[in-house]
């Protein structure tokens, strides 16, 4: 399937068609022909960083590409986009049936606690099918994680055993507790010797 094929997000329903303005389908024709050159240039490679497009073509971008079993991207940089709890939840979704990402980077992308939630059952998969087998390193720095994110981190990372990296620095923990789960993480790649999870940032 070609580049252009899979970044077909023309509308499919009847009641869509005639609703975009002038301003939002120039915004899509960029958008699509940005993911077009920069596959086309390397394929396993894509960047959209500090808010070129909005949260809504983040998410044509999850359910267009990633999704699709044709999907040859790998690296995945997304810093900087406000994708919010709504968009990591949306890539979450698409990381479970995803075999081809091995790096994501969402610093900066306005993520708290509840949007943390779900990437982190996606990605529980020692002892589970139906989660992500491919992601090796993440950056979830610079966001709102707080206290019950990086618990929800911790539970995650001790059923995980697939991420070698993982980067969590500038996350609002402010408690106590939530620096005994920062430490706690960063003793799992000194558990043992042929530990999976080699570094961590915090």
């Amino acid at each position: 399937m070609s580049s252009a094929e899979l970044l077909d997000t023309s509308p499919t329903d009847s009641n869509d068609v005639g609703c975009d303005t002038p301003k939002t389908a120039v915004k899509r024709t960029m958008f699509q022909e940005s993911i077009e050159v920069q596959l086309q240039q390397n394929p396993t490679f894509l960047k959209f960083n500090y808010g070129l497009f909005s949260a809504q073509e983040m998410f044509q971008l999850t359910s267009t590409i990633l999704t699709s079993p044709s999907c040859t991207v790998r690296y995945l940089d997304l810093i900087g986009n406000r994708l919010g709890d709504a968009g990591v939840n949306t890539i979450a979704e698409s990381l479970k049936t995803n075999t081809t990402i091995n790096y994501l980077n969402l610093s900066m992308n306005d993520i708290s606690s509840d949007g943390v939630k779900n990437m982190c059952d996606v990605l529980s998969n020692k002892t589970r099918t139906d989660t992500n087998r491919s992601l090796e390193h993440l950056d979830l720095s610079i966001n709102r994680l707080g206290d019950a994110g990086v618990a929800c981190i911790l539970e995650m990372l001790r059923n995980n055993d697939t991420l070698i990296t993982i980067n969590l620095r500038s996350n609002k923990v402010k408690s106590q507790q939530g620096v005994n789960c920062l430490l706690e993480i960063a003793a799992l790649t000194k558990i043992s010797d042929d530990s999976i999870l080699k570094d961590v940032f915090v």
